[in-house]
């Protein structure tokens, strides 16, 4: 068998699937083309939020065919941008690359429904849009550098913990350690609501546009009535730092604690049917079912130390629940890892302990 090559290039592609053409078949590759919307690069300065994507450019480079009958021959080459399927069809891969973004850590991601992405970050709680790469619509024109971070709003909080599609469509922005809620709207920043706690870590809407708010340290009744600057020596002092976690339901400007926990960390939120609510705990890992004020019970008791995300699944006849959980280790040990858990429900009481999710280490800087 014979393999003919028509191409300037000299690059060759290998493939490590088992994926070949039938006896006497041809494999036909056709150059890929791809245009990258975005380099982004955040945490710390040496972490990188990645934006992996995949489109088409109208910049062709030209034709490019060759034939490889067989898998020995095919396997002689490197797959690049481009992937296999089980069928042996070769399309388009991914093509990841990175942009900078000016701040410590990168918190959440949101699209932002204009082709754009929100990134909430720390230390400094401020508010990014990733901004495409345009490909310039002028013949001879200098491509754009790329695309861009631009800080669009800032919170004046530590971090901003999450992102959600909000009411009217605004976007809910969650903050941390001081519990306040803001809208993000037409390239404004409006506070939302101030709550009695000091994290935000999920956020939900329902269909009537009630917002749903899953916290973690509530404060203490003696530091709610305390002037500003004792709050602030205390806050400095690391003391304050409180009683349980909550849910709180935000309706019509009102902010109302709907539900209290004894765990320190609500961290996940999903909305049922008939206005219940799915709340995950962040220590011993319980999945709440919250039917109205104060009427709450634990679904589940996981191995698992968080309950990290919650979906609701509808299916013709049944709905049901996708929960992800993570296995954190105790005091003292190595920061928290995906867990391999059994599925199976633990007996109440059991010693398990895990640390609260981390805020970062840094104070806002001025």
């Amino acid at each position: 068998m014979s393999r003919t090559k028509t191409t300037t290039d000299a690059r060759r592609r290998r493939v490590n699937h088992g994926a070949c053409p039938p006896e006497g078949g041809t494999w036909r590759l056709r150059p890929r083309r791809v245009v990258s919307p975005g380099r982004s690069r955040s945490l710390c300065g040496s972490l990188c939020l990645c934006v992996c994507v995949v489109s088409v450019s109208a910049r062709a480079a030209g034709t490019k065919v060759w034939e490889v009958r067989t898998t020995a021959e095919l396997a002689e080459g490197k797959l690049d941008g481009a992937i296999v399927t089980a069928r042996g069809e070769i399309r388009t891969g991914w093509l990841l690359e990175k942009t900078k973004v000016e701040a410590d850590a990168v918190w959440c991601l949101l699209p932002d429904g204009q082709g754009g992405t929100l990134i909430g970050t720390g230390n400094k709680g401020e508010l990014f849009r990733l901004v495409p790469a345009v490909v310039p619509a002028e013949e001879g024109a200098k491509p754009p550098g790329g695309p861009q971070a631009l800080r669009v709003a800032e919170t004046k909080a530590l971090a901003i913990t999450v992102l959600r599609p909000g009411p009217d469509g605004g976007v809910l922005v969650g903050t941390a350690p001081e519990g306040r809620i803001f809208i993000f709207k037409d390239g404004k920043l409006t506070e939302f609501a101030k709550l009695e706690a000091k994290y935000v870590w999920d956020l939900a809407v329902a269909p009537d546009g009630t917002v749903y708010a899953a916290t973690g340290g509530l404060m203490q009744e003696e530091e709610k009535g305390k002037e500003k600057e004792e709050k602030e020596e205390k806050k400095k002092a690391g003391s304050g730092d409180a009683a349980g976690s909550g849910l709180y339901r935000i309706s019509d400007g009102k902010a109302e604690l709907w539900f209290k926990s004894k765990e320190p960390n609500l961290i996940a939120l999903a909305l049922g049917d008939n206005d219940v609510v799915y709340a995950g705990s962040g220590e011993k890992g319980l999945l709440f079912r919250v039917t109205g004020k104060d009427a709450a019970s634990v679904v589940y008791d996981f191995n698992e130390n968080e309950v990290r995300a919650i979906i609701v699944r509808r299916l013709v006849g049944e709905t049901g629940l996708v929960i992800a959980c993570n296995a954190a280790k105790s005091k003292g040990g190595a920061s928290s890892a995906p867990a391999g858990g059994s599925g199976e429900a633990e007996a109440p009481g059991k010693d398990k302990k895990s640390p609260a999710p981390a805020m970062p280490s840094k104070e806002p800087m001025d």
